[in-house]
């Protein structure tokens, strides 16, 4: 994974999900390990999600 390249990460979560597919078990599973104080590094935000909507759905109550 290049884009991590010199950044030290205590896990890395890697979805390989294409498209209109909404089943994204990496992210469900950073979701679920990410905690108050944590940082989380994406490499782009359409990793997160495809547009705004999905990313408030997806991470609002995360954050």
């Amino acid at each position: 994974m290049q884009q991590l390249d010199g950044i030290d990460v205590e896990r890395t979560f890697v979805g390989m999900a294409a498209g209109r597919d909404t089943a994204r078990p990496q992210l469900n599973e950073l979701l679920a390990f990410v905690r108050d104080g944590h940082l989380v590094n994406v490499h782009s935000m359409d990793r997160l999600a495809r547009n705004l909507g999905d990313l408030r759905r997806s991470v609002g109550s995360a954050f």
